[in-house]
């Protein structure tokens, strides 16, 4: 059953890649893991579960408390242990993919709701250049200094300072990091990032590789995927292992009617180009991105005076929970 769940897989990868459109738009490797122990190699797609595939290896090159740790950034861990290899792979090689819209989301969950400490400079930029500041606060720098000094606020107030409290009559605080909308603006702009740029530009995936096909794993049944891949490999040394502690992707990150709340503030042109974005990644790995489409226009129509609440969500606090 597994042997066919990726024949099929493969089959559709093949029959993207046949096309001269779709195979211009994929790049070669650009970053893989290898993993000598298990002469098995990772190429590595970020918001799609990297955190619970590190979580799997880490143990069997590290100490438990290293690999409890989830301050530490695993891809990073993994860099310094010269697992990286530019090119080569291993026989076995192995992908992890998301749907797209649900990535894309999830990137601007983790990173902007989140107040993630290494964004904050980009949701300045995104916040100054798409949200409008009636009054004196019209030069660029002094934009800048509102809206860091609102994150700065919204950073005290999740932290549990005293005295510090969202003032609802601020453009700038309300929300203090960008929209959902506005980082779609941002995103649309030509801004790229790995967290979302398609799976199809970082892994080579319609290379020829006719002879030793690797293994398309997807997030939404990754415990089982990923675990069934191991036994069919005959490497149960890396079937369940730490994801507790390091995977932030076991939990679902949105339930359904929150992913149609969070697109719903979009227009059907950005909803069109977002689909336009991830052609590759649709056509490549099998994602229904037309209903998906579809769903978030019917939701709109079926909501429209629905009005997204922005709420204040610690980094810490997102990763506690997953």
């Amino acid at each position: 059953e597994f042997k066919d769940l990726m024949d099929a897989r493969w089959k559709t990868r093949t029959e993207a890649c046949s096309s001269s459109v779709i195979k211009q738009t994929t790049t070669e490797i650009k970053e893989t893991f290898k993993f000598p122990r298990f002469n098995l190699t990772w190429c590595p797609v970020y918001k799609a579960a990297s955190s619970n595939v590190i979580a799997h290896f880490c143990p069997a090159y590290y100490d438990d408390s290293l690999c409890r740790d989830k301050s530490r950034n695993g891809a990073e861990i993994f860099r310094k242990a010269q697992f990286k290899s530019s090119s080569t792979r291993t026989k076995d090689w192995f992908i992890v993919v998301r749907e797209p819209f649900e990535r894309l989301l999830s990137m601007y969950r983790d990173k902007f709701q989140t107040l993630a400490p290494a964004y904050i400079g980009k949701a300045i930029t995104i916040l100054t250049k798409y949200r409008h500041i009636d009054g004196n606060a019209t030069s660029g720098a002094e934009k800048q200094k509102l809206f860091k000094d609102a994150l700065q606020k919204a950073t005290y107030i999740v932290e549990g300072k005293k005295g510090f409290s969202i003032n609802p009559n601020s453009p700038a605080e309300n929300p203090p990091y960008p929209t959902f909308e506005e980082f779609i603006k941002e995103f649309l702009g030509g801004w790229s990032d790995v967290h979302f740029s398609p799976s199809s530009q970082y892994c080579g995936v319609c290379r020829d590789t006719s002879d030793n096909p690797f293994f398309i794993l997807k997030t939404n049944n990754l415990d089982c995927e990923f675990n069934t891949m191991v036994n069919f490999l005959n490497q149960t040394d890396l079937a369940g292992v730490y994801t507790e502690y390091w995977a932030t992707n076991r939990k679902i990150v949105k339930t359904p009617t929150e992913f149609y709340q969070y697109y719903s503030t979009l227009t059907k042109e950005q909803i069109s180009s977002i689909k336009q974005y991830y052609t590759s990644d649709c056509e490549i790995f099998g994602w229904d991105c037309q209903q998906t489409m579809t769903d978030i226009l019917d939701f709109k129509k079926n909501n429209p005076d629905f009005v997204l609440e922005y709420t204040l969500t610690s980094f810490k606090a997102w990763y506690a929970i997953g």
